[in-house]
């Protein structure tokens, strides 16, 4: 909901979008030529970690391999009209990149739970997901949730919800 949005921009959104501005800044003074596209790109990744997870990416600063994987797939869907060998091609690519995306989306959510805190009280997309998941399957016990990265269920409707917000941006 937007104020639920609205929760997340003093700490998430305004960090990631003052990284986005110094970058900017930078090349200004710098006067070198950039593609916009490219830099407004991974700020987005950025601000999809941080609302989905709460999990800093660094998109923006560093190399990601979640940014990488996840433009290689995009990349590889096949044009329906291509021949057939180019579509066989192009299949296997787009499953090879979208299989090292889930790779990198699980241990990325694999991290942020096994590091978590009974009492951390986050208010990510995930950990709203994992606190209705929770009280669902009847684990939601005076306020404490079972640790998400122990559940192969959870971490499946995790990562599901991780690659919905990456393929709609």
């Amino acid at each position: 909901s937007m104020s639920h949005l609205l929760t997340l921009v003093p700490e998430g959104m305004l960090e990631e979008t003052l990284v986005f501005k110094e970058i900017l800044t930078e090349l200004a003074a710098s006067k070198q030529t950039f593609r916009m596209f490219d830099l407004l790109h991974r700020l987005t990744f950025d601000l999809i970690g941080r609302t989905v997870a709460d999990v800093r990416t660094k998109s923006q600063t560093e190399y990601s391999a979640v940014q990488d994987s996840h433009g290689k797939a995009v990349l590889s869907v096949h044009d329906s009209t291509a021949p057939f060998w180019t579509s066989l091609i192009s299949s296997i690519k787009h499953y090879w990149w979208t299989r090292n995306l889930d790779k990198h989306l699980l241990m990325i959510i694999k991290e942020k739970y096994a590091h978590s805190r009974e009492t951390d009280r986050d208010m990510s997309i995930l950990d709203l997901a994992l606190r209705g998941y929770s009280k669902d399957k009847g684990k939601l016990d005076g306020g404490k949730m079972a640790r998400a990265d122990l559940d192969p269920e959870f971490m499946e409707i995790a990562l599901d919800k991780y690659e919905i917000s990456l393929f709609q941006h």
